[in-house]
């Protein structure tokens, strides 16, 4: 059983990427949602009460956050900045976006999720400006668990360097590409001076793998993974994955075809 100090790493935190104009369909759903979709999502929360927070005072605070939440996109696409942004600012709310600092500017060159324009120095700044804040996708967005230890600090410290050079200000934040982490890259984060990291569902949670909802397009997926039922079902995949011999071997097995 978790205790309450764990549970803070169970928090309500929203994991988004592309906000579109128009309702995806196929394959691409599993990463993106309409504007409309992602909309009835915030209405869905604010109408039950829920307070948005700043990443940073959701999973740092020391006083339980009950009935909160944290919005946070990854791979910083400009999409955002069309789409996403002009529903946060109509709502009064904020988020933290994740960028891969070598890509700023261009597009996406990543598994699944190719040529996709992303933010670039201007707009970041903007919505800087504007409350958004920003935090590390690593250098070039690949799978850390399968990189040396001179590559590792390279994508964790060398983005860091870059984004904080852009910004003006301390990244203190990092999501995995993937939600791929293991012990050794969790450590190289904490040792890269990162204050916390985001996973998805997967390994033991922590300050260096806070876990986070994944949000699809369909409206009662969403409800049900917000719910109390949907954090328990969590919770019992990532005993199943972690815990027995049948998940441990799955995991292995999965390293090695994505390796």
């Amino acid at each position: 059983m978790m205790t309450d100090a764990g549970d803070a790493f169970y928090s309500l935190i929203l994991a988004y990427h592309h906000v579109t104009a128009t309702e995806p369909a196929g394959a691409a759903r599993r990463y993106a949602l309409s504007a409309r979709q992602f909309e009835a999502h915030i209405e869905y929360l604010l109408a039950r009460g829920y307070r948005c927070l700043s990443l940073d005072e959701l999973v740092l605070a020391s006083a339980r956050r009950p009935r909160a939440f944290a919005l946070t996109f990854d791979d910083g696409y400009a999409d955002f900045i069309e789409h996403a942004y002009p529903i946060l600012e109509r709502h009064a709310l904020t988020a933290t976006v994740f960028l891969v600092a070598e890509r700023i500017g261009g597009q996406s060159d990543w598994e699944g999720e190719a040529s996709a324009a992303l933010l670039d120095w201007r707009q970041i700044r903007e919505l800087q400006r504007a409350g958004i804040t920003f935090g590390s996708h690593t250098r070039t967005h690949r799978r850390l668990t399968q990189l040396t230890a001179a590559e590792l600090q390279d994508e964790l410290q060398g983005s860091k360097g870059q984004l904080e050079a852009g910004l003006g200000a301390p990244v203190t934040a990092l999501a995995y590409p993937f939600g791929d982490s293991d012990a050794v890259v969790q450590q190289a984060a904490a040792a890269a001076g990162y204050a916390l990291a985001c996973g998805s569902t997967t390994g033991r949670p922590g300050r260096f793998n806070i876990w986070r909802c994944p949000c699809g397009s369909s409206q009662v997926d969403f409800a049900f993974e917000i719910s109390p039922w949907g954090r328990r079902w969590r919770r019992l995949r990532q005993w199943a994955r972690e815990e027995t011999a049948a998940g441990r071997l799955a995991r292995r097995l999965k390293r090695r075809l994505t390796s």
